[in-house]
């Protein structure tokens, strides 16, 4: 009994933050999925492994580079692992909230308790490891959708002790073996740079300030800059399995990060509200300050501007530097408290101080752009800092009454102010000031027009893709109404959706889905609105030649698309109309219709090909042809920019086209054959 009462004793406040950490599955609220914006939560993770298995997507759209897909087969190796043992994907979502947002927790209370000195000072390790979890950035920026940045501030803590460990440590090798740990499983946070770069930049503030601060004389300098260059490049080569196509590939990710918008359109906009004031008090989210359509973004957003929570707003940044008044870590919480202030300068974006040496590095730096939402990205920073700061403080405090009350040893009343204190600061601010993580509303639970973010997907889109999987060929499914105008996907369900991943490719075959985004490649953006013009238009033949051109077999048309949130764009009444003029009457499931483009019209993924037209200028020429020029099958449009081929027209092509049989491999390989040539001729592969 006594050896379990030790055991609880010194291990309690570990035991508090796997408490705690259920209040995560609580959030659900029941059978529900959580997900809204741009969560890669997966549906199906065997296809999302097999997927983001190849550098090549040829999922979204017409097909996009994508080596950073690679960061996640970790991750869907796991949800893969769980889905085959049986493990439903509302359960298993409700495990990944827990312990991302108990290793928060826990990683912070390590590494707390690593810095204080003393076992009896884990009090403080314990607050710091709570205030991590929850805290006005988690509220608003980390658990507002489930993005790489929520395993990346899981692990900051967790990252920072490992470097610290390998700056004090000789034993390099278990450094090794618990980076390689890491990045294996959490490899998911390398998925935004935006994210992970304000980790790498308080690993290198704090090599310099422990060089020119923190050493002071009694550590050799070269063997802390050699440990410190080991560590670098042991992290550079155990991420060289993805750096190196992205890298190769930088070009094109460069382009398809700029369909949102300019860099520094973005930097201004969601700065509006990044004052020092607002980024001091961890509310420099915009979405705090803004609403859609009249209707706020956070179901709490007005209480936080209520005069109670304005003090309790201050009373964080104030505790938080008042623990540089504590002797015992001066030399610790000064460090942190300088990561807070640049952290704080970085995150404001374009207000004062300093405004245009931020405006100057976005436009300047390459590749800068990626923290177009400054305090989005630098916000960690000031959450990270402010948790080690407070936990000092508390420590500190604990402290200071250990040693005041020996006076008073004699009044059992005043025993108990240590834990008051504690007590008190815990209930103001994690209990009323954090009141959301209690109640659940740190997930939205839905408004007039914007929908919850606790979504129950109807059934019949499985019976929809079940209709279109008994079509095994390869092709192309457009979507209306068109997500890459309305630049999100967005459903009227009982339990209702919105975000960038449109989730059709879960339900039909992992099927190549047209109209559903913005791939930066203009050519491609062009003939997408060029196919919706023609469905507006209800021009036949310019629709069945694009549809031709694009590989199209079918078009489904959401008629449960959430017009409340999303006004702008065309009805998909007004489509259904459209589309039953050109191709007839569609196949109805629950609210979405199909059609079915005729074979007559439908060019397979490979095929062959004895005609072509040269396009001299560029593909409004190849439009304008598509419209005019009269030919029975598409042929091969070859742009004279890119021509390889001399004499061209003396070739004398195969008057009967050969037989092309293809079977596909994988994304990136095909086998094809070919029967029957008489001939020269192409072969095309849409």
């Amino acid at each position: 009994m006594i050896y379990w009462r030790s055991l609880i004793n010194r291990y309690k406040f570990i035991l508090f933050l796997l408490m705690i950490g259920l209040l995560a599955i609580s959030w659900f609220q029941g059978d529900f999925l959580i997900k809204a914006g741009d969560s890669f939560f997966s549906l199906l993770p065997k296809f999302d492994l097999y997927r983001f298995s190849f550098i090549w997507d040829r999922v979204f759209v017409t097909g996009i580079p994508n080596p950073r897909g690679l960061l996640k087969l970790p991750y869907f190796f796991i949800c893969n692992a769980l889905d085959r043992a049986g493990v439903s994907l509302v359960t298993s979502e409700k495990l990944q909230f827990y312990i991302l947002f108990t290793l928060s927790g826990l990683s912070m209370y390590y590494l707390m308790s690593s810095l204080l000195s003393r076992n009896e000072e884990k009090i403080g390790a314990f607050f710091s490891a709570v205030f991590y979890m929850m805290n006005p950035f988690t509220l608003t920026i980390v658990w507002r959708q489930y993005i790489s940045l929520v395993y990346a501030y899981a692990i900051f803590p967790l990252i920072f002790l490992i470097y610290i460990k390998t700056l004090d440590s000789k034993n390099l090798f278990l450094f090794i073996l618990v980076v390689l740990l890491v990045i294996t499983l959490f490899s998911v946070s390398l998925l935004n740079p935006a994210f992970f770069a304000p980790i790498i930049l308080a690993l290198f503030i704090y090599f310099i300030y422990r060089l020119i601060y923190y050493l002071n004389g009694k550590i050799d300098t070269f063997d802390v800059i050699k440990r410190n260059l080991f560590a670098t490049v042991v992290g550079s080569l155990l991420n060289f399995w993805w750096i190196i196509p992205t890298v190769y590939l930088v070009q094109d990710l460069k382009s398809a990060a700029t369909v949102s918008g300019g860099f520094l359109k973005i930097f201004t906009w969601t700065n509006i509200h990044t004052s020092l004031l607002n980024t001091t008090r961890l509310l420099g989210d915009w979405h705090l300050y803004a609403s859609y359509l009249g209707e706020p973004y956070f179901s709490w957003q007005g209480i936080y501007f209520s005069p109670f929570f304005v003090i309790l707003s201050f009373l964080v940044p104030i505790l938080a530097f008042s623990s540089l008044l504590i002797k015992k870590y001066r030399k610790l919480s000064l460090f942190f408290a300088i990561l807070s202030l640049i952290g704080l300068f970085l995150a404001k974006g374009n207000n004062p101080p300093g405004a245009i040496l931020n405006i100057l590095f976005l436009e300047k730096i390459p590749f800068a752009g990626m923290f177009r939402n400054s305090y989005e990205k630098f916000g960690i920073l000031i959450s990270f800092s402010y948790s080690v700061l407070l936990g000092f403080l508390i420590s500190g405090l604990h402290t200071f009454f250990d040693v005041f009350l020996l006076k008073f040893k004699r009044c059992k009343l005043l025993q108990f102010l240590p834990i008051a204190n504690f007590i008190l600061l815990f209930f103001v601010l994690e209990l009323v000031y954090m009141f959301p993580f209690w109640t659940g509303d740190v997930i939205y639970p839905g408004g007039k027009r914007r929908p919850s973010h606790r979504i129950r997907i109807p059934s019949y889109y499985k019976v929809a893709g079940e209709y279109i999987a008994v079509d095994n060929r390869e092709f192309r499914i457009i979507s209306v109404p068109p997500a890459c105008k309305a630049k999100t996907a967005t459903y009227d369900w009982e339990y209702g959706y919105y975000g960038s991943d449109s989730l059709e490719e879960y339900f039909f075959l992992q099927k190549p889905l047209l109209t559903v985004g913005l791939t930066g490649n203009e050519n491609i953006t062009e003939i997408q609105s060029l196919l919706l013009k023609s469905i507006f238009s209800r021009n036949p033949l310019l629709f069945f030649r694009l549809s031709a051109m694009t590989n199209t077999k079918y078009v489904l048309n959401h008629l449960d698309f959430n017009l409340d949130y999303v006004p702008y764009v065309t009805p998909p009444y007004s489509f259904r109309k459209a589309l039953n003029y050109i191709l007839g009457e569609p196949q109805s499931f629950g609210k979405i219709d199909i059609y079915r483009v005729p074979n007559y019209y439908f060019l397979p993924h490979i095929y062959s090909s004895a005609s072509n037209v040269i396009v001299y200028d560029n593909i409004d020429t190849m439009i304008n042809i598509l419209q005019t020029t009269s030919f029975d099958k598409l042929p091969l449009f070859i742009e004279k920019n890119h021509l390889k081929l001399t004499n061209l027209d003396r070739l004398s092509l195969a008057k009967t086209l050969p037989t092309v049989i293809f079977r596909k491999i994988n994304p990136t390989r095909y086998e094809v054959k070919v029967e029957n040539a008489t001939g020269p001729f192409f072969l095309v592969f849409l």
